[in-house]
């Protein structure tokens, strides 16, 4: 039945079996009182938990100063985008210059920081040539 204390389907036995509000089955109360079974709140009397479980919660994102910096191929640099990297993971840096050091041998290489995006990548050596055009006449 669906049960107002969890906002949720319960098999508590607060309610007549024979009342239009109970269901045969969790699923045929998750689909009357749900959009979807997954985002269904469940009780189950026959095996208690703690608490009546709740919906499913996603993590909170991760914020642009904790992603961690990876070897980008589409850039052959080092980028912060959000591919799912595990900070564990030993391809997993803390910053853009321990990437470069560790990629690269270099404090230094291209980069793109989705924090700060810029349409192309940002290229942290100095160049070689001058980028200011010479005065003309």
């Amino acid at each position: 039945h669906y049960s107002v204390e969890i906002d949720g389907c319960a098999n508590t036995d607060d309610i007549d079996p024979n009342d239009e509000g109970a269901f045969e089955t969790v699923e045929d109360c998750c689909d009357a009182v749900s959009k979807t079974f997954d985002a269904c709140n469940i009780y189950d009397m026959c095996a208690p938990t703690n608490e009546p479980t709740s919906s499913p919660t996603t993590p909170s994102p991760t914020t642009c100063e904790e992603r961690p910096w990876h070897y980008s191929p589409d850039i052959n640099g080092c980028a912060n985008t959000d591919d799912n990297i595990d900070p564990d993971d030993d391809m997993a840096f803390d910053s853009l210059e321990e990437c470069c050091e560790a990629e690269f041998g270099s404090a230094t290489c291209d980069s793109y920081d989705m924090c700060a995006p810029t349409a192309s990548p940002t290229t942290l050596s100095p160049s070689l040539a001058p980028t200011t055009p010479s005065p003309t006449a």
